[in-house]
C-alpha cells in the first residue's frame, strides 16, 4: 500500500514507521527534518496544487493532517482526486472548530 501525506511537515505521522509512505510539504526546512527522521521515506518539496510529478492513480491512499484549509481547496482536491487510485482512501484530519473559530474572529476583529 502506498500512502501520500499531503502537508507532512516534519513527518510526525506514525504511518512512517508502519507503511510506504511519501511526503510532500512546501516548506523544505520541514522536509529537510522530515528526512531525518524517516530516512528510508520520500518526501518532497511540492505543493499539493500541482503534483504532476505522481502518476495518475499512484497512491492507495492520501492523508492530511490540519493543512488542506491552509489550501486552494478546490485545486488541492482535484490533485488528491488525480493521484489516488480509484476507490482509494482519503483521510482529511481539520483544525478543531474552536481553533478555527479563534482565527476567524481575530481577523475580523482586526483593524
Amino acid at each position: 500500500m502506498r500512502i501520500l501525506d499531503v502537508g507532512c511537515g516534519t513527518g510526525s505521522s506514525q504511518l512512517y514507521a508502519t507503511h510506504v509512505v511519501v511526503g510532500i510539504d512546501i516548506d523544505p526546512k520541514r522536509v529537510a527534518i522530515a528526512r531525518q527522521k524517516h530516512p528510508g521515506a520520500t518526501f518532497y518539496t511540492m505543493s499539493a496544487h500541482d503534483m504532476r510529478q505522481f502518476r495518475e492513480a499512484e497512491f492507495d491512499s492520501v492523508v492530511s493532517n490540519v493543512a488542506v484549509p491552509y489550501m486552494d481547496i478546490p485545486v488541492a482536491l482535484a490533485e488528491i482526486s488525480r493521484v489516488l487510485k480509484p476507490g482509494g482512501t482519503l483521510h482529511i484530519t481539520l483544525h478543531n472548530p474552536s481553533f478555527t473559530w479563534g482565527g476567524i474572529a481575530s481577523l475580523l476583529s482586526s483593524p
